[in-house]
């Protein structure tokens, strides 16, 4: 457990096992691959989760661009939120860092520079979007949900090294939770 407080505590290659070796698989999102290929000189091969009964797969955008209802400014807000996804310039410097463009012309205008890593990424989620294994995610993360992750996370260290009995883990947890969920 001791090794395991150490890694995978970032979401980043950092201290990812999967890179350091010590783990064959891993959890990333599409819009880390780059990163992660980058980290290591082993190539690294996206695998759709099992489908079982129902898609086990759902596509999460990763970047949501809006605009307030309410804004004083909504043409100009409109012509901001465009350029990020239809201006070249602009879909250039994003590239991949927040996932595959979501536009097609966005996609069409970097495809011809793709890297490796970023033609894996594209044929994954087109794989992924074309074969059934994808589903609509109906339900939704509940308030400070990313906190509760951590928070899971943290605490579970804690007992694995003998820090907390389980009881201390599940009472500080809860406590902790319920103060996160009020804000």
């Amino acid at each position: 457990m001791k090794i395991q407080a150490e890694l995978d505590l970032t979401g980043s290659p950092v201290d990812s096992s999967v890179i350091k070796g010590i783990a064959l698989f891993g959890h990333i999102f599409s819009n880390q691959y780059v990163a992660f290929q980058t980290a290591t000189s082993h190539p690294l091969v996206l695998a759709a989760y099992p489908k079982g009964e129902t898609a086990g797969m759902y596509i999460k955008a990763s970047q949501l661009l809006s605009i307030a209802a309410n804004t004083p400014h909504p043409t100009e807000a409109a012509t901001f939120v465009s350029n990020f996804v239809n201006d070249p310039d602009s879909v250039k410097v994003l590239g991949f860092e927040r996932g595959v463009p979501a536009s097609a012309g966005a996609l069409a205008y970097l495809a011809p520079n793709f890297t490796p890593a970023q033609r894996s990424i594209v044929s994954f989620m087109n794989y992924v979007a074309s074969n059934g294994i994808a589903r609509t995610k109906v339900v939704l993360e509940p308030p400070a949900a990313g906190t509760i992750a951590k928070l899971l996370q943290q605490i579970s260290i804690q007992i694995g090294n003998k820090g907390l009995s389980v009881m201390e883990g599940a009472r500080a947890f809860y406590t902790k939770a319920q103060q996160a969920v009020q804000g």
